[in-house]
């Protein structure tokens, strides 16, 4: 099982992290829920800020909050186009090691230098943690839609009304299948996303058809409630189960 693609576009204005999978190219949103961050890089007394908190606070902090870096990469401080970009600029540029400019901020009250290369890393920086919240996140959720679908379908299988709809056999190697599913997550909380949705797919395969020959037998009116895969009253469905729940990740 191939992992999805990530792409970073490091712009001038805007930066954004891309997932190519299934054909499709995803933009995944930061932590403001934008699509795009603000190539924008800040310094206060207590914090270093990248993105919007960088750029909402400009007006405050003119001086220390540096954007357009990108358009210094490559030139030289005696540059035309350097020169003329200082002049709308409020941060400071000064001429560096090799004649490269450097632009310089000040950092609790102490003077520090950050090359290009710097400010262009820190914001890389920032949107790789975004990609990584993201990666985390999507792997929480494929962890409990497994686990909501094991033990709801558990405890579905486990009910009297359901017993007399399908043969013992069959529901003795589903819930086989499930406890064994149910026994690989306990020893295996730190798996991939991947992982978790391919043991999901395992079990819907077992699980999907007893819950069409329920369909069949009872009609949609006689279907236990509350149930995954089908059981909730409607004819089963060929996608993924639903009603995941998602954890707070850090």
């Amino acid at each position: 099982m191939s992992a999805p693609a990530i792409g970073i576009d490091l712009g001038t204005t805007y930066s954004c992290v891309g997932v190519y999978k299934d054909n499709n190219v995803e933009i995944i949103p930061n932590d403001q829920g934008n699509r795009t961050t603000p190539s924008y890089v800040a310094f206060t007394d207590t914090e270093r800020l990248i993105g919007d908190a960088a750029k909402n606070q400009e007006a405050r902090n003119p001086e220390n909050t540096v954007f357009d870096a990108k358009r210094l990469i490559g030139r030289r401080f005696d540059d035309k186009t350097v020169q003329d970009d200082m002049k709308h600029w409020p941060f400071k540029v000064t001429n560096g090691v090799g004649g490269k400019p450097t632009i310089e901020v000040t950092i609790t009250n102490d003077k520090g230098r950050l090359s290009t290369a710097d400010i262009e890393r820190m914001v890389a920086e920032a949107e790789k943690f975004k990609e990584e919240d993201e990666a985390r996140r999507s792997c929480v959720e494929a962890k409990h839609q497994l686990e909501n679908y094991c033990y709801s379908m558990r405890n579905t299988l486990n009910e009297d009304s359901v017993k007399t709809k399908l043969d013992a056999g069959e529901i003795s190697s589903a819930l086989a299948v499930i406890d064994e599913a149910i026994k690989w997550l306990e020893t295996n909380q730190t798996a991939t996303k991947e992982e978790f949705e391919y043991k999901l797919k395992e079990v819907e395969k077992v699980c999907r058809p007893l819950a069409t020959k329920m369909y069949q037998a009872a009609g949609a009116g006689g279907m236990p409630t509350g149930g995954p895969g089908g059981f909730g009253g409607a004819a089963p469905g060929s996608g993924s189960s639903s009603g995941t729940t998602v954890e707070e990740v850090d």
